[in-house]
């Protein structure tokens, strides 16, 4: 392990979810940026940046419209770096892909062969996103280019890239989604994980909740009145 960049253990655990017009702001400042899709996918299949980073063509699979998660990628603190296998068995997973993102990524690859082509120090990795020399990014210019998006959108400057994750989480679980759909898209080998880390309800969705059981109550009185004989 000497020499390894060790993650901020609270990136991940305190991240927060963004809200839904917050999103909008932070993709429209990141369009044209280097890692424009790869935030765009971020926040669609709730990945964790590893593992974002580390994807190759060898795991999309058009056919199917999928896109297989089984590796993550480790940078050391003089820049080499390695894949390693997920942590746990569910983080391995194949996550389907819609109609939109199908074309983002193959606007990426039409891209890269674009770049490839023109460039005089190509090593080929296969890496989805990659550097102009077809190398791997590490997290850091992730974790940076993040935090300058979000000064250019006027955004708060507590997110960070995990931030798409927790988001795409709490987007799920608040759209009604099982627990436990939500638990195998993000690779969580329990449901209290995606259920106490990854889901930030907000002041809406609170008020949503006092409205939901306004409704019932009312649907309830109803249903009672209905069911209520005539005098006779």
């Amino acid at each position: 392990m000497a020499g390894v960049r060790a993650p901020k253990a609270d990136d991940d655990e305190k991240a927060k979810a963004m809200a839904v017009h917050q999103v909008r702001k932070f993709l429209e400042a990141a369009q044209g940026t280097r890692f424009d899709y790869l935030f765009r996918l971020a926040f669609h299949a709730g990945c964790r940046p590893g593992e974002l980073l580390a994807l190759k063509w060898d795991d999309l699979d058009e056919d199917a419209a999928t896109l297989r998660i089984d590796q993550n990628i480790v940078f050391r603190k003089k820049g080499d770096w390695y894949l390693k296998a997920p942590k746990t068995r569910r983080s391995r997973r194949v996550i389907r892909l819609t109609g939109e993102l199908l074309i983002l990524l193959r606007t990426q690859r039409d891209f890269q062969i674009l770049t490839k082509n023109g460039s005089r120090s190509w090593t080929e990795y296969g890496f989805i996103f990659s550097k102009d020399n077809g190398e791997p990014w590490a997290q850091w210019n992730l974790y940076d280019d993040f935090k300058m998006i979000l000064d250019k959108a006027k955004l708060p400057e507590d997110f960070n890239p995990y931030s798409a994750r927790h988001t795409s989480a709490t987007w799920l679980m608040a759209a009604g989604v099982h627990p436990k759909l939500v638990s195998d898209q993000l690779g969580h080998s329990r449901i209290g994980i995606t259920l106490d880390t990854y889901t930030h309800p907000d002041d809406d969705m609170r008020a949503g909740l006092t409205a939901e059981i306004e409704r019932i109550l009312e649907l309830g009185n109803t249903q009672a009145t209905k069911k209520k004989p005539p005098e006779s």
